[in-house]
């Protein structure tokens, strides 16, 4: 599907700054029904938890392979809040950064 292709694409390049469906499917000049159904249909799994997915993925190799603090990782994710970065890595992670990062 080329849409997904290029929702993972955009995804890649645009991460940082971008993090709802909305979004991806503004840049990408669709609806955000049809971005979703082009993601379920390609992927078995939504929009939203492949943008999230790759937030964490992203902040759990600058917590392993750098020494950033945690702060300096949530902005460079794109959080405007440290707050709002450990909430949402706890949620997703079920643990807190600082905690991912000892073990």
């Amino acid at each position: 599907n080329r849409l997904f292709i290029r929702f993972r694409q955009t995804l890649e390049y645009h991460y940082r700054h971008m993090h709802t469906v909305k979004e991806y499917a503004n840049h990408l000049n669709v609806s955000v029904k049809t971005l979703t159904n082009s993601v379920g249909a390609s992927s078995c799994s939504t929009p939203l938890k492949i943008i999230n997915d790759k937030s964490i993925l992203e902040a759990k190799r600058q917590l392993c392979y750098t020494d950033l603090k945690i702060k300096e990782i949530a902005f460079r994710l794109g959080f405007d809040e440290p707050s709002y970065f450990l909430k949402f890595f706890k949620r997703q992670t079920g643990i807190l950064p600082a905690e991912f990062r000892v073990l």
